[in-house]
């Protein structure tokens, strides 16, 4: 109980002599506080054994419960945090919103059985944190309507770099990819047109010209060779030469 009073008269001395008060029960508001405090400390517990950032959410009030991992990963003191809708989704990336919004809402209204969705959540400095956030229905109204939601976000800020740097570098190594392809392309084409001019200076050579194989086989000969040895063509030269 909480006993309140005031003096409401004095004697001829100015002593008091009169005591007007109230005595207010208020057993249901200490329950109430015993209540937020067990249901804090047990989200508490729950995110330090899960490694996530938890919340939890009463949809009739719409009032969030964060854990203090939650508050830590949003750099916000526990009297900072007022734990509303409207605040929550200033915590969201403005990207990200609007499709957290949907699969919540989709969630809510069952046309998916879960819930998860990848977003990032706005530090107080003012950086971006990714993060994997998932929840699940524990409670029903006497309408069979969902009434709270328990989830987290999972921290996957290092794993979203990665990838990105992961990505970046795949995409660079493409444009490498792509450079040396055009760069052998041009090659070959260079090769190809060099060879013709050679065969056609060697075929065209007034002189005499011998291609030998390392065991000293002739293995071509331009027309001036053919016609110096007297042989009818190129391949009987090779043949018997």
């Amino acid at each position: 109980a909480q006993d309140k009073g005031t003096i409401t008269e004095w004697d001829e001395n100015g002593k008091p002599s009169r005591l007007i008060g109230i005595i207010q029960d208020i057993t249901r508001l200490k329950n109430t506080e015993e209540q937020l405090k067990e249901k804090s400390d047990q989200l508490n517990f729950v995110a330090r054994i899960s490694g996530l950032a938890s919340w939890d959410w009463d949809l009739r009030t719409g009032m969030i419960l964060f854990s203090e991992d939650y508050l830590q990963m949003v750099g916000y003191a526990r009297g900072e945090v007022h734990g509303t809708y409207a605040e929550w989704k200033k915590f969201n990336h403005p990207d990200d919103l609007h499709k957290v919004e949907r699969a919540l809402n989709d969630y809510i209204g069952g046309k998916t059985d879960s819930y998860s969705q990848e977003v990032r959540m706005r530090h107080k400095d003012g950086h971006y944190v990714w993060t994997l956030d998932t929840g699940r229905i524990v409670e029903w109204d006497e309408n069979g309507r969902p009434s709270r939601i328990i989830g987290g976000h999972l921290n996957i800020d290092r794993l979203k770099q990665t990838e990105e740097e992961l990505q970046a570098a795949l995409r660079e190594n493409a444009r490498y990819n792509e450079r040396l392809e055009a760069e052998v392309e041009n090659a070959l084409r260079n090769l190809e047109e060099t060879r013709r001019t050679n065969k056609t200076m060697f075929e065209a050579n007034p002189y005499i010209n011998l291609i030998f194989s390392d065991k000293f086989q002739v293995i071509d000969c331009n027309p001036a060779a053919v016609e110096y040895f007297g042989f009818p063509d190129k391949q009987a030269m090779l043949k018997d030469f």
